[in-house]
């Protein structure tokens, strides 16, 4: 294989790790979500109380490993407060 095509698959690759995805997101009041493999952007607004404006409003930003984490955690919690 010629040396430009590595390096034309290479990136290929890359854009793919790096390109954060549209998970979705929360039924919590507005939150979303990305992922990348590489990284995860939440930008959390969900309803609460303890604020004047009744949102909790924040950014996220989480490098690999720690992006898969927190994500696992909520919904594990999700799906335990479901059942009951």
């Amino acid at each position: 294989m010629k040396k430009r095509n590595k390096i034309f698959i290479l990136i290929m690759i890359l854009i793919v790790l790096l390109f954060p995805f549209d998970m979705g997101g929360y039924n919590d009041g507005g939150t979303s979500y990305f992922y990348a493999i590489f990284y995860s952007l939440t930008f959390w607004h969900k309803l609460d109380d303890n604020y004047k404006s009744g949102y909790y409003e924040a950014t996220e930003f989480k490098i690999f490993p720690f992006n898969w984490f927190k994500h696992i955690n909520y919904v594990r919690e999700l799906l335990t407060s479901y059942e009951k």
